[in-house]
């Protein structure tokens, strides 16, 4: 069947005004109440399109897209409550099983919180290097510096060290500035 155009907005509580859990979803949605309360979301990693060709969002796609988890929550939930109450259902922190239980259909927030920690952890990399490659001696320390194992120094030799990087530091700056002066910068 076609694709529809998608013109909803989530449904985020019911007519008593209790915040949705499982019939926010595709995935866990009771289909007896599939009319008065129709899904929005999916648990699953991309959008998808149900039989009617009815589009049903990617909570996870949406997630990663965020800058942290606070902005999604304020973004698509609307209220750090309902949040809570969302993390509260072991489906949402740990993914969706099959019908049978065997098996996880979809990623659970603890899925997703470790894909975003690993993507920042990227972007941070990504940062660092750029930084790196512009000259930043910290971010070259930071990426290149012996991180594997560090090593325990007494205040009065981590202090030594410290003062022969400052004059190394100044070193190089003092080069730069004659070699400016010296073409006439």
């Amino acid at each position: 069947m076609a694709k529809q155009k998608d013109n909803r907005k989530p449904i985020l509580k019911d007519t008593q005004q209790k915040f949705m859990t499982q019939a926010m979803f595709w995935d866990t949605h009771n289909y007896a109440n599939r009319e008065k309360y129709p899904p929005y979301w999916t648990m699953r990693e991309e959008d998808y399109y149900d039989k009617e060709g009815t589009l049903y969002r990617s909570m996870y796609k949406q997630y990663m897209s965020s800058v942290d988890e606070y902005e999604f929550v304020m973004t698509y939930i609307g209220s750090m409550r309902h949040w809570e109450i969302l993390q509260r259902a072991d489906w949402f922190m740990n993914g969706v099983l099959n019908q049978l239980g065997t098996y996880r259909m979809t990623l659970g927030l603890n899925d997703w919180r470790e894909h975003m920690r690993l993507r920042d952890q990227s972007k941070s990399r990504q940062l660092l290097q750029q930084a790196a490659e512009e000259g930043n001696v910290a971010a070259m320390r930071t990426l290149y510096g012996d991180s594997e194992s560090p090593k325990k120094t007494s205040r009065k030799k981590a202090k030594k060290e410290s003062s022969a990087q400052v004059s190394s530091i100044g070193g190089e700056v003092a080069d730069f500035l004659s070699k400016r002066s010296a073409k006439g910068g």
